[in-house]
């Protein structure tokens, strides 16, 4: 006959096999709490950048069609309402408009030349509307009308 003992051991699963599950389910549930935690924070790394990148703007480059702006490095930290130069060592040495004269409504003229091009494709020279001149003119092209 056997013991109340040896019918516990026979009836359950060992001790060992009961602490792996723990240890496995404990494993799982940390996996799963990092997943979700790391997933909220990069959903709030992204929500702040694109913050920043509204807000923050940036122009950085050059034009020969604007005096003295071979090399511009431009910042706006309203969402592009004032501009401002930035000098060698990243120091605002004035808005835009004083430093650059011109320049801002260049970089708007090709912007929309760009966008307009975009959505209608190149401008045909022969034949050329009323809105392509203008736009041609807003970013400091010469527009000749063939006569």
């Amino acid at each position: 006959m056997a013991t109340p003992i040896q019918e516990t051991k026979k009836s359950g699963p060992a001790w060992h096999v009961v602490v792996m599950r723990c240890v496995i389910f404990l494993v799982f549930c940390v996996g799963v709490y990092l997943i979700v935690s790391q997933r909220a924070k990069i959903k709030d790394q992204q929500a702040m950048l694109s913050w920043y990148h509204r807000n923050y703007q940036h122009k950085i480059g050059g034009t020969s069609f604007i005096p003295n702006a071979d090399s511009y490095r431009l910042f706006s930290y309203d969402g592009g309402k004032n501009w401002y130069a930035l000098g060698d060592e990243d120091e605002i040495i004035g808005t835009a408009e004083e430093v650059f004269p011109g320049l801002l409504n260049h970089l708007d003229g090709w912007d929309r030349l760009e966008e307009y091009a975009r959505k209608n494709g190149p401008i045909n020279a022969c034949g050329i509307t009323g809105e392509e001149t203008r736009l041609l003119q807003d970013a400091n092209l010469t527009v000749d009308s063939g006569k």
